[in-house]
């Protein structure tokens, strides 16, 4: 089960990265960032230190394409408030023609189908 969530993962990945090479217009910065397994303080310093978001936590990427390569869930105490902050992301940073890519990760993957081991 490991090595196909793995699989998966670099799949999503490699097809975010078509999706992104083939749009119209290129992105000025593509920023990746995966397992955060419900470390919320973690993942908000690393969207802080790239700047793709502000200290009230709204983004600020500008037109940057970021990519969640899966795997937010899980492990953490915080899983869901890293999946809340990640869909409020994706909501505000077309606002200023940016993107947030979330992709399925093995996690995920688990969890959709009943095997709750990590959770």
């Amino acid at each position: 089960m490991k090595m196909i969530g793995r699989c998966f993962a670099r799949a999503f990945v490699a097809l975010a990265l078509l999706v992104v090479t083939a749009s119209a217009q290129s992105p000025s910065r593509v920023v990746a960032i995966g397992d955060v397994h419900g470390a919320y303080p973690e993942f908000v310093s690393i969207l802080q230190r790239t700047h793709l978001v502000d200290a009230d936590l709204n983004w600020a990427g500008g037109q940057t394409t970021f990519v969640q390569v899966g795997d937010i869930l899980d492990r953490g105490a915080e899983s869901r408030k890293a999946l809340d902050l990640l869909m409020k992301l994706q909501t505000q940073a077309p606002q200023q023609q940016g993107k947030v890519i979330p992709l399925i990760g093995n996690h995920e993957m688990m969890d959709m189908m009943g095997d709750l081991r990590y959770v």
